[in-house]
């Protein structure tokens, strides 16, 4: 149950969202996101307590993906529409279409219109396979934080990444 209907607000398509977030979370993790002995009790902890990290071995896009569409807040919380638009997800949609010969079902399903790109060679409009606009992220720093994570710095002591990493901790100003 998404927090916006544990707050009594009604139920729209944002908690389906939400709730196949869930099964995510619980398929990566082995556990349930949120547990309580009591419905009381897991309300407050779907409206207020953060989520646990997923595994270590989680790939960092995947992270992000589960952080994204289990946000407590619905008008942040991508639709399915916009979750199929991020790179990772769309990959795996391109590759679904092209294994199983099923563009036009697929992306009747999105409402989907291809869009129409000059050629430079030849100066003719084409269109492009199975493009789906990239998904806007709103939350760059969560990115930003789950993958400086899975890069040990160490790694790359004198790297523009490391430096970076080490003026955003504030440990490195030049």
């Amino acid at each position: 149950m998404p927090p916006e209907v544990c707050n009594n607000f009604p139920y729209e398509y944002k908690a389906d969202v939400w709730a196949m977030g869930v099964i995510i979370y619980e398929l990566i993790a082995l556990k349930k996101p949120f547990e309580s002995a009591n419905i009381r009790s897991l309300f407050e902890k779907i409206k207020n307590v953060p989520l646990d990290p997923l595994p270590d071995h989680t790939s960092p896009d995947l992270q992000l993906v589960v952080k994204m569409i289990l946000n407590k807040d619905k008008d942040k919380r991508p639709t399915i529409f916009e979750v199929a638009k991020i790179p990772c997800i769309n990959k795996k949609i391109e590759q679904f279409i092209e294994e199983n010969d099923c563009k036009e079902e697929v992306m009747t399903f999105f409402e989907y219109e291809p869009e129409i790109k000059q050629d430079a060679n030849t100066n003719k409009k084409k269109s492009s396979q199975y493009e789906i606009p990239n998904y806007v992220l709103e939350q760059l720093e969560d990115w930003a934080d789950i993958m400086s994570q899975n890069i040990p710095k160490k790694d790359f002591p004198n790297g523009w990444f490391a430096k970076h990493l080490r003026c955003t901790q504030g440990s490195d100003i030049f």
